[in-house]
């Protein structure tokens, strides 16, 4: 944790570690404060450790809320003895898993893909992308190509149906996913070494319609490298947030004005999502309207004037 000067505020060492890992944030435990979860440890805003699940090795990491308590639940992907997906309490303890899959394992997105009102786990292996169900059950898997098998994963809801689909790149297409059963949207040749990047998505030009973005690059193969910004040709998909900031990004962790909060709403509690932009539905008609050309429609003598704008 370092302080906003760069200087080293505390530093956690009881997390397993190895390269490729990744943290969340998140108030947990709902008592006001923001936990950091690096890979199997909790530690608090101080740096004192909350629990740490001795059972579960390194990996990556989301936050979300697939029970009814008001608690959020870690998703944990465990890459120390290949693929293995866990669901941890706010307390550390196991609630399912392991949930085993071939290749080690992306950072997981988190969202409701199948408007059924509860949080999907999606996380990708070597051969396969899997789409797991809040219970730890399979949902689908639709085949892949990529040997690193760590690549990340976003999702969003692009016809404001309460299903979201899932971005993802391998290392020669970038897919969109139905949530529903897997089945492929949009299939784009884009190349890359697929280290860990994700698609996001942001409104990045105001059009209050959302666009994609794709990292590409020519680590391994050849083709085009930098990003690559994708758009609905009618403007016709949902609005969403102008700003997506971090890697584990959620919602509640940034303002529409860069500024981070400095009491952050918990993210489970209001979107129950994790790497997955808001879904704003477009305004139709004219908006955000204003007076212009102001005259007078009446003679100077009459007893009342009639404006016109």
């Amino acid at each position: 944790m370092l302080n906003s000067d760069g200087t080293i505020r505390w530093k956690g060492e009881n997390h397993d570690s190895r390269s490729f890992n990744g943290s969340a944030v998140a108030d947990i435990d709902m008592d006001g404060w923001l936990e950091i979860i690096a890979v199997n440890t909790a530690y608090a805003n101080d740096g004192s450790v909350l629990w740490h699940n001795s059972s579960c090795k390194d990996g990556l990491t989301a936050a979300g809320n697939f029970d009814d308590d008001i608690f959020a639940e870690i998703v944990l992907i465990n890459r120390k003895n290949g693929g293995r997906i866990y669901l941890l309490e706010d307390d550390g303890t196991i609630k399912w898993g392991p949930v085993n899959f071939d290749g080690l394992g992306g950072p997981p997105v988190i969202a409701d893909i199948d408007n059924d009102g509860k949080p999907e786990i999606g996380t990708a292996g070597d051969n396969y992308y899997y789409a797991i169900e809040h219970d730890g059950s399979l949902k689908w898997k639709v085949s892949i190509n990529d040997n690193n098998g760590i690549t990340g994963s976003s999702a969003f809801d692009f016809f404001n149906d309460g299903s979201s689909e899932i971005l993802f790149s391998d290392q020669n297409n970038f897919f969109i996913f139905d949530g529903i059963d897997g089945s492929i949207r949009c299939q784009i040749p884009v190349e890359s070494a697929t280290l860990l990047e994700m698609p996001v998505v942001a409104d990045v030009d105001f059009d209050n319609s959302a666009e994609i973005i794709i990292p590409a690059n020519t680590v391994y193969v050849g083709g085009e490298k930098g990003l690559i910004v994708l758009g609905d040709a009618d403007n016709g998909w949902p609005g969403t947030g102008k700003v997506w900031n971090q890697h584990s990004y959620h919602i509640t962790n940034i303002g529409e004005d860069g500024q981070i909060p400095q009491n952050e709403p918990a993210n489970h509690t209001v979107f129950n999502n994790y790497r997955e932009n808001m879904s704003i539905p477009q305004k139709k008609g004219c908006y955000d309207i204003t007076a212009s050309y102001l005259r007078s429609a009446s003679s100077d003598c009459a007893d009342s004037v009639t404006l016109v704008v």
